[in-house]
């Protein structure tokens, strides 16, 4: 890759537009939509998609798992586009139902309950996507070591030789289906 070129004669790899070009190889991964609970106990929730960014990125990259997963929650938080902003509070939830469909894996559905509030304050738009990444590092991991059956040759088979990994993932939004229940959007980089 050719580096850019300052007046010095210097030369440097980095670019500010290399965070803005969107990955070439790149596929949604299509999970399919949670069905709303069949009793929201009287709630009456809604709210638009979380939507996450890195800091200078075009809209719709979304965050790496890869960064989510490692390294300290202050920093990783600052990396976010609005990053220390409080998300779902007007849903008036005290926690969130997160729920993994992944395709060809849709009878081991991975739900987990995830607390919109920490130390009496709400959660922060990259804490909540910490704790999403972290819900996909525990059930995938839970699918290699229950040894879930999948549909034989399937891009999506977690235990594949090509197997998606957390490394390949990017969380690109957080989406309301009903009552407590919400679902992550992701996108793999081929």
């Amino acid at each position: 890759m050719a580096g850019v070129h300052h007046p010095a004669g210097r030369v440097s790899a980095f670019s500010s537009i290399s965070a803005a070009i969107p990955p070439v190889n790149r596929v949604r991964v299509p999970q399919r939509v949670p069905e709303p609970p069949r009793s929201t106990h009287g709630l009456r929730v809604s709210c638009g998609p979380v939507d996450l960014d890195l800091v200078g990125a075009l809209p719709g990259q979304g965050v790496p798992m890869r960064q989510l997963c490692t390294g300290r929650a202050s920093n990783i938080v600052a990396t976010i586009q609005g990053g220390n902003q409080a998300v779902l509070l007007e849903t008036g939830l005290a926690s969130m139902q997160l729920k993994i469909l992944w395709p060809t894996y849709e009878d081991y559905m991975h739900s987990r309950s995830i607390a919109l509030f920490s130390n009496g304050r709400p959660l922060s738009r990259g804490e909540l996507a910490i704790a999403v990444a972290a819900e996909f590092s525990v059930f995938f991991e839970r699918a290699r070591r229950e040894y879930w059956s999948s549909e034989p040759g399937s891009q999506w088979d977690l235990r594949g030789r090509r197997a998606p990994c957390l490394d390949d993932l990017a969380v690109v939004s957080i989406h309301h289906v009903a009552g407590d229940v919400f679902y992550a959007e992701v996108f793999q980089e081929l």
